[in-house]
């Protein structure tokens, strides 16, 4: 009579287990899912890359032609190159030379539409995320018709885009991506970096 008591008993704690064990499996499913779905649902995230990641993988490279392109997106980025600066709906500065870099905030992305000749040189769009509405700005490709050399487009964020998840890439890859329109990406690196100044 013990004996089937103790195997009653095993049954329904091995049921119990069992249970717990699925609805954490159906969970992780679940969660699975619903990133992939995500991912799915805008393709433009799985082309977007850290800036720091993109320099290390090139710098990496058997290749000496992508060594060397990681030292011009290294220079496009950090040195002093002619560059067009758009801030606040309004070109504020032209440094001398043919333009090879663009520095803009999120309120003038509308004025780089268009196939204005100062763009046909540049080869990097700086983009400057500085509070959250500008996430909501919109950056249509294809209406980039003068961007003939373009090899490279940059969010350079300011403030924390995902602060209830600090550094989780996926989520700061999806409000970058939710910000690009039209599917001109062919040939683009799309970047990003946050850089939260003390």
């Amino acid at each position: 009579m013990k004996n089937s008591n103790e195997k009653s008993s095993n049954e329904i704690v091995s049921r119990k287990v069992s249970s717990r064990l699925l609805e954490k499996i159906i969970s992780l499913i679940s969660f699975c899912s619903f990133s992939m779905g995500m991912i799915a649902q805008n393709p433009a995230v799985n082309n977007i890359q850290g800036l720091d990641s993109k320099l290390i993988s090139m710098r990496q490279s058997a290749e000496a032609s992508i060594q060397k392109e990681a030292e011009n997106l290294s220079s496009l980025v950090n040195d002093l190159k002619p560059t067009l600066y758009y801030r606040n709906y309004q070109v504020i500065q032209s440094d001398d030379g043919i333009p090879v870099r663009i520095n803009a905030d999120a309120e003038s992305l509308q004025l780089l539409a268009g196939s204005n000749p100062l763009f046909s040189q540049v080869q990097l769009l700086c983009i400057k995320i500085e509070k959250p509405e500008d996430i909501q700005s919109v950056l249509d490709l294809s209406d980039m018709t003068g961007f003939l050399n373009l090899k490279y487009i940059y969010f350079l964020c300011t403030y924390q885009l995902c602060a209830d998840q600090p550094g989780d890439s996926l989520c700061e890859k999806q409000k970058i991506a939710a910000m690009l329109q039209g599917n001109e990406t062919a040939g683009l690196n799309i970047l990003y970096a946050v850089n939260i100044d003390n």
